[in-house]
């Protein structure tokens, strides 16, 4: 739940590239309860973010998984995605009620803002 702290301005890359230099062929790395919004939501979901935590000082993004998708595949890894809208444990009634929403139509999370879990598989080496 911290990968959104490293990639910031989508620039996954970097921190990307080096847990895949240090995972074994076939492994995986879990993303676990990232927060997630398609392309066209970025803009405004990057200010929400980082307006409610500018007091703290801590730098947020959030994952465009088609990004994610396709810097995974440039470094030979596949990253799947697994939407998670978890109502339980949100920050305001308003965010449980959002949540819980989309829990109940779930094909609407990769058309906006929705908590994610993504798998990111190494690719086994070729004989």
């Amino acid at each position: 739940a911290s990968d959104h702290h490293f990639g910031i301005g989508n620039k996954f890359h970097d921190a990307l590239a080096e847990m895949l230099r240090v995972l074994k062929p076939g492994g995986k790395i879990m993303l676990l309860y990232e927060p997630s919004c398609p392309s066209f939501l970025y803009g405004l979901a990057h200010h929400t973010v980082n307006r409610r935590r500018a007091k703290e000082g801590i730098d947020e993004d959030v994952l465009v998984p088609i990004r994610l998708k396709e810097e995974a595949r440039k470094i030979g890894a596949e990253a799947v995605f697994d939407y998670f809208p978890e109502s339980r444990y949100r920050d305001s009634p308003a965010s449980t009620l959002y949540y819980s929403v989309l829990a109940k139509c779930a094909w609407l999370c990769q058309f906006t803002v929705c908590t994610v879990n993504v798998t990111i598989s190494k690719a086994e080496p070729r004989p």
